[in-house]
């Protein structure tokens, strides 16, 4: 049920109204305009975190409990462009902008990383962990340099040489993430 759940539509469409509508509604202005707005801002924050630390395995979601992380993003853009909000001047931080714009990237990037080292060590140490992040940050923020911005502001020349290097980089995720840990294993024995 909740596999399903997570990636139907029709069951998170919603989530999609929900952004739609303030993406439509909102003109590089702040949305909401109160003295509470330091507080409303915060609660906005908190209904992003608490479930981020509290939800488990067991929590079921989507449904009832989407419903904290989607109203905590959608008070996050209502205030977003209110540049007097102490919290928002610490999420317009260049750094966590930067890790924004490279999001998507590493959404998508970052579990074929986390299992192709998997497969590369066996140990599952502190620092495998880390040098996969690395690597899921370095990747995506290549990605987003030389495809995303591409599609969204270049030209036509360049796309030919996009499509080739995302079939290259797909074909060898694939590649690596369907290999045996074992086979892995044989070929470093080999090596050393």
């Amino acid at each position: 049920y909740n596999l399903i759940s997570f990636y139907s539509l029709p069951t998170r469409a919603w989530e999609f109204g929900v952004g739609g509508i303030l993406a439509l509604n909102q003109k590089d202005q702040t949305l909401i305009k109160s003295r509470f707005s330091n507080i409303i801002y915060f609660l906005g924050i908190l209904l992003i975190l608490i479930p981020a630390v509290v939800f488990d395995d067991m929590t079921q979601f989507p449904g009832f409990n989407a419903l904290y992380p989607v109203f905590g993003t959608g008070i996050l853009i209502l205030l977003g462009n209110d540049k007097t909000l102490y919290l928002n001047k610490i999420l317009q931080n260049k750094f966590l902008v930067k890790l924004g714009l490279i999001s998507y990237s590493l959404y998508l990037y970052h579990n074929p990383i986390f299992i192709i080292f998997d497969k590369l060590f066996i140990n599952d140490s502190f620092f495998i962990f880390v040098i996969s992040l690395i690597t899921s940050l370095l990747v995506s923020s290549i990605s987003y340099i030389f495809i995303e911005k591409k599609f969204r502001y270049g030209s036509d020349k360049n796309l030919k040489l996009t499509f080739l290097a995302l079939a290259l980089s797909t074909i060898s995720i694939l590649f690596f993430s369907t290999i045996p840990k074992e086979e892995f294993n044989n070929y470093e024995n080999k090596l050393a």
